[in-house]
């Protein structure tokens, strides 16, 4: 069942049905314009070993990264506040995903490209 539904999450992301912005009030970065206290994730200058990740969260949230195949390659749970940090990881070149997960609840996904 999980796989089945990663894929058809997989599927709705790469077909650009997410590709629109449900947030009006931000960017399509992610990152909230000119509101502060906005919960957001970035992931930038991701390379096969390093990537920088920039988040404003109320809680504590753990990060996951996915391959296409729906495999979990890298967690973290990222600590409350305005915060960023450069995980060292070990990825190959290609398509990933993220998740922000806040206990059941996913409270942001998308993809970025190592390069």
């Amino acid at each position: 069942m999980k796989r089945l539904l990663l894929y058809i999450f997989v599927s709705f992301i790469l077909c650009g049905y997410a590709a629109a912005n449900p947030f009006p009030d931000r960017g399509n970065d992610g990152i909230a314009a000119g509101v502060a206290e906005e919960e957001y994730v970035t992931i930038s200058n991701a390379t096969g070993e390093s990537i920088r990740i920039t988040y404003n969260f109320k809680t504590s949230k753990v990060l996951k990264i996915y391959n296409l195949l729906g495999k979990n390659v890298y967690s973290v749970r990222l600590s409350p506040g305005q915060n960023s940090v450069d995980l060292s990881v070990n990825l190959d070149k290609g398509a990933y995903i993220y998740s922000v997960e806040d206990g059941a609840k996913t409270i942001s996904a998308k993809k970025f490209i190592v390069k």
